[in-house]
């Protein structure tokens, strides 16, 4: 499913860049950059992308997402994509 979800987002409109980040223990997460929230919700919500989240919980302990708007296309820095994580809303 990442391999797929991945070829979708590469090719997915409005996709600027991310990133895979990595923290203690087992804990990964994605950080992506999009022209605007139409072009994130379109990949989120078809696809290999679509597909892979109802398989989510047997992969996780926990999972959470959060999304904000930025000034600019700059990918935050993991340190604080984390801490948005960690206030961010549980999938």
């Amino acid at each position: 499913h990442t391999l797929r979800s991945r070829r979708q987002i590469e090719r997915a409109p409005g996709f600027l860049g991310g990133y895979l980040a990595t923290g203690p223990g087992p804990a990964l997460w994605t950080v992506t950059a999009w022209t605007s929230e139409a072009a994130m919700t379109a990949y989120r919500g078809d696809g290999a992308h679509a597909k892979a989240m109802p398989r989510l919980s047997r992969s996780c302990s926990e999972a959470s997402v959060t999304h904000w708007l930025a000034l600019d296309d700059a990918l935050p820095p993991p340190e604080e994509a984390a801490e948005r994580m960690r206030t961010g809303r549980i999938s």
